[in-house]
């Protein structure tokens, strides 16, 4: 149970440090956005912009795409070995992974939820006209209308603040899951304790001491034994 509580507490906290890197990468869309919608900017200011939201787009797949420490993907549910997002074609964004959720024992009666499908992550995050968005689409989307010369306007950055509201609900379950494990790593040390002391009590004897009780108990064994014949 303790090995496997320490191997979800590394999956987590790999986890909520992508999550965290995802959350700069949202707030720096914003304030594209918000500078993207200044009414100064001309065509060029607007495809400089455009620029940087691609290549920063790029990092957010990346992040999407992340592994683990066993060389496993974070946000594919139980379709570990499956990269769960790819873009084909160029411009559509598709999760390949599936929406299970991995789980592990911490203790006798107690598991874990160790991972989140980036379904549910990255792809049905709510929309601002209602129904959900695909984030990926969303920044995409966001730099071809600078490269239109298009001002995003205020769906865009609304849409950038509902991912990052939801991002921030992710990262609050994730990290509950960690205060969980450290709770209830409070049990197992002693249930472990209570299993030292039993164990120690079985082998740690001392010797000496048990051998002169049991010459003891055998006088006195014997001394019971030749009144027992006396008195019949």
């Amino acid at each position: 149970y303790e090995r496997n509580a320490d191997v979800a507490t590394t999956r987590l906290t790999q986890e909520d440090a992508t999550l965290d890197g995802v959350s700069d990468l949202l707030i720096r869309f914003n304030e594209l956005a918000i500078q993207g919608n200044n009414t100064t900017l001309d065509a060029q200011s607007r495809a400089t912009i455009s620029q940087e939201v691609r290549q920063l787009l790029d990092e957010l797949v990346s992040l999407a795409n992340a592994k683990d420490t066993n060389g496993e993907y974070i946000f594919a549910g139980d379709a570990v070995t499956t990269q769960p997002i790819t873009e084909a074609p160029a411009g559509t964004f598709n999760y390949n992974g599936d929406n299970g959720q991995r789980n592990l024992q911490i203790g006798a009666t107690r598991q874990i939820a160790i991972a989140d499908a980036g379904d549910d992550v990255f792809v049905n995050i709510p929309f601002s006209g209602g129904g959900t968005q695909n984030i990926f689409q969303t920044i995409y989307d966001f730099a071809t209308g600078l490269e239109a010369n298009i001002p995003p306007g205020n769906t865009v950055l609304q849409d950038i603040q509902s991912a990052l509201d939801h991002m921030s609900g992710v990262r609050a379950r994730v990290g509950a899951r960690l205060n969980a494990i450290d709770g209830h790593r409070l049990l197992n040390q002693d249930m472990i304790f209570q299993s030292q002391q039993t164990i120690s009590q079985i082998e740690d004897l001392d010797m000496a001491e048990a051998v002169s009780r049991l010459n003891l108990q055998m006088v006195g064994l014997q001394a019971s034994q030749q009144a027992f014949t006396r008195i019949q």
